[in-house]
């Protein structure tokens, strides 16, 4: 990606976003995009928890009967922590969310940038699906795996941010030195 193609996408984007007669999302619509992987998240948390308890002694005692019990008593701290690591994950996605909807599906489909985080975007999801899953499957061997959600879910959170942050300070940089050098030379200029 060249700093040319940067600047004629940031300025295409400019355009789009100048439209005043573009409709808001809904707040609901964010919230519910914002809170797919935490929920997906919870899910894998809930599955794993229902592994531990099959596998349990419990489970042969009382069948599904002690479920609700084993839930309550022992796994309640990890569908907490995942219920609460999921409001956060969701919640700092959120600006992230808004701001991607904010641009027209015509400039979604034609920016270099926006199909970038897209596809980052997208990247990551599979990335954490398949570790939260693996640590599902790895709950079948030993039920120390049914915190690895949670953890896996924690890790994502600060990963995911630090890897878009990046990606956007890489691709908003040039542009940035662009206009400091300008305004350098206009200094200059009036002295």
């Amino acid at each position: 990606m060249t700093y040319d193609e940067i600047k004629n996408d940031v300025a295409y984007l400019s355009e789009d976003m100048a439209n005043l007669k573009k409709e808001i999302p809904s707040n609901k619509k964010i919230l519910k995009i914002s809170f797919a992987i935490p929920a997906l998240g919870f899910l894998m948390s809930l599955i794993s928890v229902g592994i531990v308890y099959v596998n349990s002694q419990s489970f042969r005692v009382n069948g599904f009967a002690g479920l609700l019990s084993f839930i309550g008593g022992d796994a309640i701290f990890i569908l907490i922590s995942s219920l609460l690591i999921g409001c956060v994950m969701a919640l700092m996605s959120y600006n992230y969310v808004l701001a991607y909807n904010l641009f027209s599906d015509e400039a979604k489909a034609k920016s270099i940038l926006l199909h970038k985080i897209k596809r980052l975007s997208c990247k990551l999801f599979i990335v954490f699906s398949v570790l939260a899953l693996s640590a599902v499957i790895a709950t079948f061997l030993n039920p120390i795996f049914s915190l690895a959600v949670p953890v896996i879910m924690f890790v994502f959170i600060i990963a995911s941010s630090m890897i878009i942050n990046m990606e956007i300070t890489r691709v908003g940089i040039a542009p940035l030195f662009s206009k400091l050098i300008t305004m350098t030379k206009d200094v200059n200029l009036s002295k």
